[in-house]
């Protein structure tokens, strides 16, 4: 298990800590967009309060009148009340004041909110308006790290938020773009890999169905190399709970739900990944392939071609939380149905 402190993320900071943690100089963009998201945060929860008390109001006044539409206000205003302060405690002063002393104590660094998208992995290049938030940064092993979450904006006419967290590991050399899809994306609200790799970038390493992996055009000798022995089986193992991708000298490991957070066995668990990877980095058995003569080559390897943007499960999630929300709704006023 990783020796870590974790004494700060347990404790709950009071009022004079966390405002000292505000005041700080390098908080000042981090409050400007907490002050923009804390007025739009309100606004969802003012429209659910409002709903919600013009379905009381209606199930008083005119109990008889349209009962499935009265329950839907009713039902649907706490809804969106608890939706804006979910949304709102993720990236709350007194959550980051915590992960912020907890990145003190263990000699990281802490970044609250941030505009920077920093990376060019797939999720930091995809869609506009990212945002770092909650993002501690430091080394481990000697090798640069970053555990964090990510949240953009995608679409023209249709503005869809998007998260994921990421764990970013620089390695000691660069490689070809690969990305490695284990279907954590897939799911009711998956954000993890917004675009799909065309088909004919797939290569078969003998991997279970869900899990695939695609490789850049002209990489596929070095891919081999790569996914092979003990080395495969740790990136098999790693996508049991993350999406992967190398870029450069750059590896990611997305997960569906953030990365960072206040939970202390989440921290170890992420920060075991990180110390296991840096510790076998070096000895991957790849590294003769894209080194020296080799490296010019590598640098000149194109990223993989993406088909199209994964935009089929955002639908499919919005059908079913509609779906499930009409249900409720209609269960709930089957009584005053005449």
């Amino acid at each position: 298990m990783t020796a870590v402190d974790v004494a700060r993320l347990e404790q709950r900071p009071s009022r004079e800590e966390v405002a000292a943690f505000v005041a700080r100089p390098e908080n000042v963009e981090a409050r400007r967009i907490v002050a923009h998201t804390r007025e739009t945060y309100a606004v969802i929860g003012g429209s659910g309060v409002v709903a919600a008390l013009i379905g009381l109001a209606l199930h008083v006044w005119a109990p008889d009148e349209e009962a499935r539409v009265i329950w839907t206000l009713i039902v649907g205003g706490p809804m969106l009340l608890a939706t804006a302060a979910i949304l709102r405690g993720l990236s709350s002063p007194r959550r980051a004041a915590r992960i912020g002393e907890f990145a003190d104590r263990n000699d990281m660094q802490f970044t609250w909110l941030s505009r920077d998208a920093r990376f060019d992995g797939l999720p930091f290049v995809t869609g506009t308006t990212h945002r770092r938030w909650m993002a501690v940064s430091g080394k481990r092993r000697g090798r640069s790290f970053e555990v964090g979450n990510l949240s953009y904006s995608e679409g023209e006419w249709r503005r869809l938020a998007r998260r994921c967290g990421y764990v970013a590991i620089r390695l000691p050399g660069r490689l070809p773009h690969m990305i490695l899809d284990a279907g954590h994306g897939n799911g009711l609200l998956g954000l993890t890999l917004p675009q799909v790799p065309r088909a004919e970038q797939l290569m078969d390493i003998g991997a279970e169905k869900r899990v695939r992996l695609y490789v850049a055009p002209g990489a596929e000798r070095i891919a081999r190399a790569l996914f092979a022995g003990d080395v495969r089986e740790r990136f098999l193992a790693l996508a049991r709970r993350f999406d992967v991708e190398i870029l450069g000298d750059t590896l990611f490991l997305y997960s569906r739900g953030p990365a960072s957070g206040t939970r202390a066995r989440r921290w170890r668990e992420v920060l075991d990944v990180v110390d296991d990877l840096s510790r076998d980095v070096e000895a991957w058995s790849v590294w003769p392939l894209v080194r020296g003569r080799h490296a010019r080559a590598v640098a000149r390897m194109p990223r993989l071609a993406m088909a199209r943007v994964r935009t089929r499960n955002i639908g499919f999630a919005v059908l079913v939380l509609v779906a499930l929300f009409a249900l409720i709704a209609l269960i709930i006023a089957v009584p005053y149905i005449a």
